[in-house]
């Protein structure tokens, strides 16, 4: 067309590049529609109209768009805790949270009370009442849907191959972003599931780790508990790297308890229960069995 007019519409409808997916309205559909709307020839004047309501109309078709897209979403709240605190919470829908040492947590509630949160690192969650909206924690490749009051624990830090969900009360359900909902599984009261990172596999079955809230509580207690993995709790809550030299000590057994102590004095109350030796070097800490000297 030669209508200068016309083309300025045309121009603008043409140039929309963000339309929000499963949206019927095309550029080519809104030219189609302007046409037969305005296939008579316009007066001089009413061309002034036309280029207003031509500009008005391109405005509204973007802000139409917009509705669909992530213009209006709900605000996101990031929150971390330091690299040598713990921190405490209470969330706007009520949740009580506790952060464990670098972690971060990002959430939102949208109009409907639907309520996300997603995690890098590792919380302890206390939720008193039913929620009345969907409520979902995203950690890593995990998703956790609660719909009864519980209470759990998400571990998830970026360098972790497995999301672990302790349920201390309540239930929860878990699934991975691959398989989705379909295929979630129930975690109930004294329950644990982890996610893998890595090939999406997920299981859940009774906690048999009494300490997966040390982090929280400070007390650690061992039970006749394998050597293999007293040190692995030990990493996990001191940070710090131990090797186990030799293979024997890895099915050691030791028992005893831990409130707030020190990463010095647990090692010299280990190994003072005769079966073990240690050594430092730098930052790592090496077992290894006894010398017996005849």
């Amino acid at each position: 067309m030669n209508n200068s007019i016309d083309n300025i519409f045309k121009e603008k409808v043409s140039n929309l590049s963000s339309i929000p997916e499963n949206t019927l309205w095309t550029p080519e559909k809104g030219w189609d529609e302007y046409q037969k709307m305005h296939s008579k020839r316009i007066k001089p004047f009413s061309k002034l109209v036309l280029l207003a309501a031509s500009a008005a109309a391109t405005v509204a078709i973007i802000v139409a768009l917009s509705i669909g897209t992530n213009i209006f979403s709900p605000k996101t709240i990031i929150i971390s805790s330091a690299a040598d605190s713990i921190r405490e919470l209470l969330l706007p829908n009520g949740s009580k949270v506790w952060m464990n040492k670098n972690s971060t947590i990002a959430y939102s509630t949208k109009k409907s009370g639907e309520f996300n949160l997603k995690l890098d690192g590792e919380i302890y969650v206390e939720i008193t009442d039913e929620p009345k909206a969907p409520y979902t924690i995203k950690a890593g490749n995990a998703i956790i849907t609660v719909k009864s009051p519980t209470k759990l624990n998400v571990r998830a830090y970026p360098n972790d191959t497995d999301i672990d969900i302790t349920v201390r009360d309540g239930s929860v359900s878990v699934s991975d972003n691959i398989l989705g909902q379909g295929l979630a599984l129930l975690v109930t009261k004294g329950n644990y599931c982890s996610v893998s990172r890595i090939n999406n596999f997920a299981f859940a079955t009774a906690n048999t780790n009494h300490n997966y809230l040390a982090w929280k509580t400070g007390k650690l207690i061992f039970n006749e508990t394998p050597m293999a993995t007293v040190t692995q709790v030990l990493r996990q809550y001191y940070g710090k790297e131990i090797i186990i030299a030799d293979d024997t000590v890895a099915y050691y057994s030791y028992t005893g308890s831990f409130n707030k102590e020190s990463f010095d004095n647990v090692l010299v109350l280990i190994q003072s229960d005769g079966n073990i030796e240690m050594s430092m070097d730098g930052n790592v800490v090496t077992f290894s069995k006894k010398t017996v000297i005849n």
